[in-house]
């Protein structure tokens, strides 16, 4: 604790710089994961329903004309 107190007296300016541009990263890395979470939830969701949805629309038309050929419907 010492040594950290004698640095900031010797270079106050460098310490404070340092501890502001430190801050600042810090800063915007918090800022850019939670952008960067955001999007990647969304990207995820919308390639999902890109896939998913289509696959089950055609497994409901087949459940559907299974259904209409088990009952000796036509059409």
């Amino acid at each position: 604790m010492r040594a950290s107190g004698n640095v900031f007296v010797a270079f106050p300016v460098r310490m404070l710089s340092l501890t502001v541009i430190i801050g600042a990263v810090l800063l915007l890395s918090t800022i850019v994961f939670a952008a960067l979470l955001s999007i990647s939830l969304a990207y995820a969701a919308l390639v999902s329903c890109r896939y998913v949805l289509p696959a089950a629309d055609r497994l409901e038309g087949r459940m559907t004309a299974a259904r209409q050929n088990a009952s000796g419907r036509t059409g």
